[in-house]
């Protein structure tokens, strides 16, 4: 029989071993082999499968240890309802959800989004007694939702007093989004 393939020669060399017999020894160490292998291979699969948020991550560390951002400048991913009133707008009392949120900006999931540059008034309820109400610009849209990032718009708080930028540090520190 001549061997062809490199399969064929993989398969005949283990019909082999197994006729000739293997001790423990050479078992442990195809199990360590296998096992390293396995745990290799599901590292990779959740390399791949957060690549974008370790990346998001590395680049704003990188930012920081170089001096372009600060570590308040950080925005947290929201994952308590955080809910956003818009009464003086063309859509009166909309509500949308909170996607993630830094003292400087929220990023909203709504699928009909406003137009790059539009202000818009609104007040933002952290907690059921902390209401903070303020004027946001819209900086960027998401027209379409993927699954790492849903359909939105980023927007920028305008003239936020110190007082409610604070109250957006304390809400976040008292829902532990300091941890990764």
């Amino acid at each position: 029989m001549a061997v062809n393939t490199q399969e064929e020669r993989f398969f005949s060399s283990v019909r082999h071993a197994l006729a000739q017999g293997y001790n423990q020894k050479d078992f442990y160490k195809i199990v360590l082999v296998l096992g390293v292998t396995l745990g290799f291979s599901l590292s990779i699969v959740w390399l791949l499968k957060n690549r974008y948020l370790l990346r998001r991550k590395f680049t704003f560390y990188l930012r920081v240890l170089f001096g372009k951002a600060e570590l308040a400048d950080r925005r947290w991913k929201v994952d308590t309802p955080v809910s956003i009133v818009i009464p003086l707008s063309n859509r009166p009392l909309e509500r949308h959800h909170a996607v993630n949120l830094s003292k400087g900006g929220i990023f909203l999931k709504t699928f009909t989004p406003y137009a790059l540059n539009t202000s818009f008034e609104f007040i933002l309820q952290l907690d059921k007694g902390t209401r903070i109400k303020g004027l946001a610009l819209v900086r960027w849209i998401h027209q379409e939702s993927t699954a790492s990032s849903p359909r939105g718009m980023g927007c920028e708080f305008v003239n936020l007093s110190e007082a409610d930028t604070n109250k957006i540090r304390l809400y976040l520190r008292q829902k532990n989004y300091n941890k990764e």
